[in-house]
């Protein structure tokens, strides 16, 4: 449902946004089977990531006869070529990434979904200039050919009630750039204006994708827009070292095809020996024999791939790169670089001298997709890492409660208790359900909306309170410390049911899994004792607000009491510090009580699944040293909640 306001309010944010689009670009009428669109490739403990500054200069001198020394070319190397230093491994989890990059026909269809639509009407005095301001933030004066092309897309989307207004004598000599842009004219108060919340690429003429661009990579986006098709998708951006273990393989190749340079390989500035600046870039599908060997497509040239991660420089790195904790990174080149960057250990940080912001479009920036196998774990990505990496919010110390068990001596010392913050990751239990159909023609795989929801455990509790479920409840009552467990993290427009505060909790039945939960919560008097708990409401206490501007969902954090799970509202900036997030009332108790079991770690992977309108979601909480590191004999608590969720 279309939520209207006036123009002249703050713009909505779309982060709220649920649904699905996969790729795959159309086959050669032989290929009677299409290859699936996402390519898995499995865990390592040893990716090779960068490259030492001798196999940077072997490329240049080598490979391009070029001489790139050090003095005359001192930007290059200070924050471009000793970036990407030194060659160091990296543990990677397993993950799938999309064979193709995202197209405009998909970009397409994810701007016409439902939920990425909205409507406004005019204030008084209103032009297309102001309209424009009010929608995407675009200042005419600063940015006046974005401004533009953001007003010739308003007008063309909303032409029937714009031509009559602005010229309702017919005039045919009247045209929309002339006498709604360049004249200023004012638009009657009270029209209605419809829009997408992200404003498609200028190259689409009135919101429409040109034919010939249908195939090729959509471009001209932010990080901010590519993070929210992903989790529009139930997917995520790829994480940088999962970006090149794509690109380089387990044996860290220069380049996704292999290691000689090939100049016709790869979509840049000088490909097939022409002047390809004002090109732009090749259908997804194209150049399959430089594909990697796994089979992914352009993962350098064509466009710049935006990665997960913020730009920071790694460990022993000589590189002066001064924008840690402030920029976002691409990866893979695009069809106007020059030769010497065509590298699969690249890292770019910046348009010229401008670094890469979260809002900053710009032509050359597209992206591809990634996915987990793992049920659950692309929802909880976010949440886990900006509370475990400490650049990428200030202060990721403090994002938790003091970790249970530390002695209280050791609680204000930053190196004892930032290893026992934090979730773990790699215990998300979850379910999430991606509807995509791998055979659908033209780049457009959208069936249905993503739909999910998981459970993030704490890194661990000490292994003094993991001895027995005894010891477990006593420690959820005592108030010296916070049993806090974990946190809760679902897909928009998912409502949760939760037990208010004081009413009795539900006896356990062996039903409580199974049949179609239409009757489940439908008894008398059983309203007043329920509340829900929106997730998909992206300005509620749920979703919080990073330093850099964009915003993300951080969830409801969930704490021990006694026998029960107490909800409390996500609130990113209170989160953890002295337990801020925990005052007062929590906004209520899942329904079913806990079970706590204790097994072997490694025996026990996490777990999720829906049935019957209730999500049971099980993860261990490993015991774990002060060091923060896990204990190797000790056994796990594996945690079961059960959460009543219903989707829209």
């Amino acid at each position: 449902m279309q939520k209207t306001s006036p123009l002249g309010a703050r713009r909505r944010s779309l982060i709220a946004l649920t649904g699905l689009t996969l790729l795959v670009p159309a086959l050669a009428a032989a290929q009677e089977t299409p290859p699936a669109p996402l390519q898995p490739f499995p865990a390592t403990d040893a990716q090779p990531i960068g490259m030492d500054e001798a196999e940077i200069k072997s490329f240049h001198t080598k490979d391009l006869d070029l001489n790139l020394d050090r003095e005359r070319y001192e930007f290059l190397w200070r924050e471009g070529f000793l970036f990407m230093t030194p060659r160091h491994t990296a543990r990677v989890a397993p993950f799938e990434i999309a064979r193709f990059e995202v197209t405009n026909a998909q970009w397409k269809v994810f701007l016409d979904d439902p939920v990425n639509a909205d409507s406004d009407v005019t204030q008084p005095g209103m032009t297309l200039r102001d309209i424009v301001t009010a929608l995407y933030d675009i200042d005419p004066a600063v940015n006046p050919a974005d401004a533009q092309s953001a007003g010739l897309y308003i007008y063309y989307r909303n032409e029937g009630r714009l031509m009559s207004a602005l010229n309702p004598d017919a005039d045919p000599a009247w045209e929309p750039l002339r006498g709604a842009w360049v004249e200023d004219a004012v638009i009657p108060a009270g029209t209605k204006i419809e829009y997408t919340r992200i404003l498609p690429p200028p190259y689409w003429k009135g919101g429409e994708v040109p034919e010939d661009e249908r195939d090729r990579p959509v471009r001209y986006l932010s990080w901010n827009d590519a993070r929210l098709f992903c989790r529009w998708a139930g997917l995520h951006l790829p994480l940088e070292a999962e970006w090149e273990r794509a690109a380089r393989g387990d044996e860290g190749r220069r380049f996704p095809w292999g290691d000689d340079w090939n100049p016709a390989a790869a979509v840049w500035k000088r490909f097939r020996g022409q002047d390809a600046i004002n090109a732009g870039p090749l259908e997804v599908d194209s150049m399959g024999e430089f594909a990697t060997p796994e089979g992914v497509y352009h993962l350098l040239g064509n466009v710049s791939e935006y990665v997960f991660d913020f730009a920071h420089r790694y460990t022993g790195s000589k590189s002066p790169f001064k924008y840690d904790n402030a920029g976002c990174l691409a990866r893979g080149g695009m069809w106007d670089d020059e030769n010497y960057v065509m590298l699969g250990a690249d890292r770019i940080w910046d348009i010229g001298t401008t670094q890469i912001s979260p809002e900053l479009r710009a032509d050359g920036f597209g992206f591809r997709y990634a996915a987990y196998p793992q049920s659950g774990r692309d929802l909880t990505l976010e949440l886990a890492t900006y509370a475990g990496e400490t650049f990428r919010v200030s202060g990721a110390a403090t994002w938790l409660p003091y970790p249970v068990g530390l002695p209280v001596s050791d609680r204000e010392k930053r190196h004892r208790r930032q290893p026992l913050q934090g979730f773990a990751l790699d215990g998300t239990a979850g379910w999430l359900l991606r509807d995509l159909d791998p055979a659908a023609a033209d780049h457009a795989n959208v069936r249905g909306a993503a739909r999910g929801i998981a459970f993030i455990p704490i890194k661990g509790l000490m292994a003094t309170y993991l001895k027995d479920k005894g010891r477990f409840t006593k420690l959820s009552l005592d108030k010296a410390e916070v049993a806090f467990v974990g946190a809760l993290v679902a897909t928009p427009n998912c409502k949760i049911t939760l037990r208010r505060a004081g009413q009795a909790p539900a006896e356990e039945s062996d039903a409580d899994t199974g049949g179609d939960g239409g009757e489940e919560g439908t008894g008398e008097g059983e309203a007043e004792n329920t509340v829900v708990l929106d997730m998909g409401d992206e300005w509620s206490a749920l979703w919080t607000t990073h330093d850099l501007g964009f915003r993300y969902q951080v969830g409801a954090w969930l704490v021990l009491e006694g026998n029960k799970i107490a909800v409390y509202a996500g609130d990113g900036s209170e989160a953890g510090v002295f337990g801020a997030h925990l005052r007062g009332e929590p906004l209520g108790y899942l329904p079913e009580p806990y079970t706590a079991t204790w097994s072997i770690t490694a025996e026990t992977p996490p777990s999720g699944g829906y049935a019957g309108g209730v999500a049971t979601l099980s993860a261990p909480i490993p015991q774990i040293e002060k060091d923060g590191t896990p204990r190797k004999r000790g056994k796990a608590v594996l945690l079961t909640i059960k959460v009543p969720a219903t989707f829209e």
